[in-house]
């Protein structure tokens, strides 16, 4: 089987995780990376043995490599994924698509118009708890589905970081929103949301605290979804998140409000990743190395992406129509045939 060189943009804390899977994977070769702070770029590229750059286009102008994968701030991905299909690459795009349903509508356009793959970074799919849940509701085993209900909760640290490049229903809400329309099977019709802006305000960040939405499918389905990112910095978990979803002939749970490993010392509590990107003998194991994986299967052996850039659009959309209900404080339809 042959191997794909790869490149990746974007080397803050995931995009060097993605680096170094892409090092360790055995059909892919980490060929450069690209940040646009020249120590990170050099540093990260002398430790995977790689050439660096801190233009990314200096990167995409290499013709010996296959594809690219972009994990820059939210806000900056449109102008990457259309430089980089142009140039010809196969494009992994770490969600959300974008946080303007414009960069979102031209992203899935030249996609469209690519003959090269373009994968949306929507790591949940890849949690073999959801893949569990897709196989049990597309069998039959919970009935119709009769509603959804999600929280996704996490320490105001993250707000700090992120906030300057998206909002709470773009950065975090998606993973739900894409999450929930693939396992019921349905599209997003209608939503309302309301949210509160009160500790975030007084740092000065221009996001809201909390969100809950309201929507309703094309099916019929009720889902209701919870979004805080505002729980105290040494909350005893990096993210309290539950999933249950109750059908006419059951109810199935996902928790994930621990990763299941815990440790204490006098120096305080820490609480490790052993879900989405493990570190484990010097190894990134987890949802992110099946991502990643799956991702140069597809371009190995020319297979459709298992998220396409259409599915990214409608995470993306749906993320954005909340926030439109937020801003205008009413029922916001979707309209369904407002594809890119």
């Amino acid at each position: 089987m042959r191997s794909i060189r790869i490149g990746v943009i974007g080397l803050g804390f995931f995009g060097a995780k993605h680096a170094a899977i892409y090092k360790q994977l055995p059909h892919a070769h980490l060929t450069a990376v690209a940040d646009i702070e020249e120590n990170t770029a050099e540093y990260w590229g002398r430790r995977l043995e790689c050439d660096w750059y801190s233009d990314y286009s200096q990167l995409l102008a290499r013709r010996d490599i296959d594809a690219v994968d972009i994990v820059l701030p939210d806000d900056l991905h449109r102008e990457a994924v259309l430089a980089a299909l142009a140039r010809g690459k196969h494009v992994l795009l770490e969600k959300p698509m974008a946080v303007r349903l414009d960069d979102c509508e031209a992203i899935c356009r030249a996609s469209r118009e690519s003959q090269k793959k373009v994968m949306i970074g929507h790591i949940l799919r890849f949690d073999p708890r959801s893949i569990a849940a897709k196989e049990r509701i597309d069998q039959g085993q919970l009935g119709e589905i009769v509603h959804v209900t999600s929280r996704r909760n996490s320490p105001i640290s993250g707000a700090r970081h992120y906030a300057e490049h998206c909002a709470l229903t773009t950065h975090s809400g998606v993973h739900d929103l894409d999450l929930v329309r693939w396992l019921v099977g349905s599209e997003y019709q209608s939503v309302y949301a309301k949210g509160r802006w009160l500790k975030l305000k007084a740092e000065g960040l221009p996001v809201y605290d909390t969100v809950l939405s309201l929507l309703t499918l094309a099916n019929g389905v009720i889902y209701q979804m919870e979004n805080c990112w505002v729980l105290p910095e040494h909350y005893p978990s990096m993210l309290e998140a539950k999933l249950q979803i109750v059908g006419t002939k059951g109810v199935l749970v996902i928790d994930v409000s621990s990763s299941g490993l815990e440790i204490y010392s006098d120096e305080g509590a820490s609480y490790p990743d052993m879900l989405h990107w493990p570190e484990v003998q010097g190894s990134v194991q987890g949802h992110l190395r099946e991502e990643l994986s799956q991702f140069v299967d597809c371009i190995i052996e020319d297979l459709p992406v298992p998220v396409s850039a259409e599915d990214g659009y409608a995470a993306s959309a749906a993320a954005l129509q909340i926030h439109r209900s937020l801003e205008e404080d009413r029922v916001v339809q979707f309209d369904s045939h407002q594809r890119p």
